[in-house]
């Protein structure tokens, strides 16, 4: 069945299963009857072939080795219970103090404190881990099985300029991507950063076999990018592009998790190779899609829909929201797809059956990931969901505190 047409069965939005039965986080995953996995949809999608619906965010199965110290540190571990959050924090692979902060759920560097105090001295300061004594094995242990039929995507903290922020003050790290002084301590910290990610990425295909490296590197702010694209070329480009190349002899396609308005920054992404781009909501990613998705999977985020909205809501704003790709979200040069729900979504099985279109059977369909809209070709879609979503943390955690008596608690 490998990239092969398949005409839409309304039986595959029967449920077979349920992934994460009895999690005090998340309702219950379903497993659908669908004529391939979600790993192998997403991986058509990646390839650019025919698949099958547009991959959702259920349908990745998110992992944060607690092993790697960075995921500690910075407040987020998955694949064991050995550890509360007031155990987060701490220090990460390269010794930097990190500070939880349990109202964000997440670390920061303490401002003031620098690790290094000026740049041109990082040779002083930066040892590089010993990765090959981390606790591989145990930790491969406790994930038990990460390959449910989910796209397994690993996390990898701290990029290139956020390992600079975290070493240095944030008004020097942003001078220090402007003044051409510091471009060489820049090079040379990079060059000392790429062969250790290379030996992570190697641990995380021995370890672990996931399908995708999620990199997190911050590039901006809710208004623009820290720095213009000529200074990302000058400077930390050569080295993402040597990552990226990492990722993939290891098997891995690489996400770059990067934050802000950066969407001016997407050439210097395609530069690099890198796959997918997770921004955030300030970011026009239809436009991005239409003129970049050609050669860049950009994710997307649905309108909010009311917790209450009926079936005829759901699905004239869901339609109404692919609609504004138009015929491109036909088209293979053009992918895109939604990135959860804004708020929380209840979409029925019923309000999950069709909304009519044209779509191309010669071509793959353009869509990212995220969200679960599940397309049939020739002359319909139909939407997938039929649990609860939502995507804010914030507006989850009411949400789920008022539904988790009503989730489906399969035998």
């Amino acid at each position: 069945m490998e990239n092969e047409y398949v005409k839409f069965d309304p039986k595959e939005l029967e449920i077979k299963d349920y992934i994460g039965k009895g999690s005090p986080y998340l309702p219950p995953i379903p497993v659908y009857n669908s004529p391939i996995t979600p790993v192998e949809n997403f991986r058509r999608m990646l390839r650019g072939e025919h698949y099958l619906w547009l991959p959702h965010t259920l349908d990745i199965n998110y992992f944060f080795p607690w092993c790697v110290p960075d995921s500690v540190a910075r407040g987020m571990v998955s694949g064991s219970t050995r550890f509360t959050p007031d155990m987060f924090g701490g220090k990460d692979m390269f010794g930097i103090e990190w500070e939880y902060v349990p109202q964000v759920q997440g670390s920061m560097v303490r401002p003031g404190e620098p690790f290094c105090k000026d740049l041109d001295d990082w040779r002083s300061v930066m040892k590089e881990p010993d990765i090959d004594s981390w606790p591989w094995e145990e930790c491969a242990k406790d994930a038990g099985n990460l390959h449910d039929g989910r796209f397994v995507k690993i996390s990898l903290f701290t990029g290139f300029f956020e390992r600079i922020i975290s070493m240095i003050e944030m008004t020097d790290a942003l001078m220090a991507m402007i003044d051409e002084d510091y471009h060489e301590a820049i090079h040379g910290l990079c060059e000392f950063l790429v062969p250790i990610y290379d030996k992570i990425f190697a641990k995380y295909e021995e370890y672990f076999q996931p399908d995708c490296v999620w990199f997190h590197d911050d590039w901006g702010n809710q208004l623009a990018p820290f720095f213009h694209a000529e200074d990302l070329r000058e400077t930390i480009a050569p080295y993402m592009k040597q990552v990226v190349e990492s990722a993939h002899k290891h098997g891995m396609f690489f996400e770059l998790h990067s934050c802000g308005k950066i969407e001016s920054l997407i050439p210097v992404m395609i530069e690099c190779g890198i796959d997918m781009w997770n921004g955030q909501i300030m970011n026009d990613k239809v436009a991005c899609a239409k003129q970049w998705g050609d050669k860049i999977v950009v994710d997307s985020y649905t309108p909010d829909i009311p917790h209450e909205a009926d079936e005829a809501t759901v699905r004239k704003v869901l339609g109404e929201w692919l609609d504004q790709f138009g015929t491109p979200l036909c088209r293979p040069e053009l992918r895109v797809a939604p990135a959860g729900v804004q708020g929380a979504l209840r979409a029925v099985p019923q309000a999950v059956q069709s909304v009519k279109t044209t779509v191309s059977e010669e071509k793959p369909r353009a869509a990212r990931f995220f969200f679960r809209p599940r397309a049939g070709r020739k002359d319909f879609r139909s939407w997938r969901d039929a649990i609860p979503m939502y995507s804010r943390p914030s507006a989850s955690a009411a949400w789920i505190s008022k539904t988790a008596s009503s989730w489906p608690r399969p035998r």
